[in-house]
């Protein structure tokens, strides 16, 4: 065995580590007698198993198999199996999180006794921005849109961006309270106005967002979906480009004056 392994190394079949080459030969080969399975990558990145018995003499039989192809599909598998997962949970348009994943993610959050703030975001007059521009550009607005608050989220921690559907986003801020969360509803409303993207058929002259807040510490998503559309409906009848907060459900969602 000793032979076979010192071989392997001088013919580059393994990697020679920088060490003493019969240190390296003596631990390997005490390694593959041993009984068992292992796996060895070689340096021309094959890969090939070692299959090791005792044999009734006490010596040992070692099977040595080469799992290239094998361990190769296992790996395409795998990753097929992963972009089948990403493309399950995200908007084909956007490529944030899905209304699907958004639940999930939604309902995982709700701890109760920790705090949990949601904003509903829509974007300003875009059925007017459809219809006056088409509907090619008002894919490419909703995906800038989506791309802007992407960005703006990305820094906080545990955030969700979603599409939760049409022209209507969501972010999951856990662990964010009001005042934090109020403040970056306002971020985004400056973030989507700041894309200058124009839009003559709204009194803006550029795309914006309203946004409605909640925040809670307990009770379901139902509640805290309704109250944050209770504040996008307020803020809508506001004047749009602004936020508006609502506690709870059974808040008047226009606790808060306009930013």
């Amino acid at each position: 065995m000793r032979t076979i392994v010192r071989a392997s190394l001088e013919r580059g079949e393994q990697a020679m580590p920088e060490t003493d080459l019969e240190e390296v030969v003596e631990r390997t080969a005490d390694v593959l007698l041993r009984e068992g399975e292992r796996l060895l990558r070689l340096s021309d990145s094959r890969a090939v198993q070692a299959r090791t018995t005792e044999t009734s003499d006490g010596g040992s039989l070692i099977v040595f198999s080469d799992v290239t192809a094998h361990r190769e599909r296992e790996e395409r598998l795998r990753e097929l199996n992963e972009r089948l997962s990403t493309l399950a949970s995200t908007d084909s348009l956007t490529g944030l999180t899905n209304r699907r994943a958004f639940d999930n993610a939604l309902a995982k959050a709700l701890i109760p006794g920790r705090r949990l703030s949601l904003l509903m975001i829509d974007v300003d007059s875009f059925k007017a921005y459809n219809d006056g521009y088409g509907h090619l550009e008002g894919d490419e607005c909703l995906r800038q849109v989506a791309d802007r608050l992407a960005e703006t989220f990305a820094p906080v921690y545990g955030a969700v961006a979603a599409r939760y559907g049409g022209e209507e986003f969501t972010i999951l801020l856990p662990s964010v309270d009001l005042d934090e969360a109020q403040s970056l509803a306002l971020m985004a409303c400056n973030s989507v106005r700041g894309l200058s993207i124009p839009h003559t058929f709204s009194e803006k002259g550029v795309v914006t967002v309203s946004v409605g807040i909640a925040c809670t510490a307990s009770g379901s998503a139902r509640e805290l979906l309704n109250s944050a559309d209770a504040g996008l409906y307020a803020a809508k009848a506001a004047g749009r480009d602004c936020t508006r907060t609502a506690l709870t459900q059974r808040s008047t969602a226009s606790l808060n004056s306009p930013h």
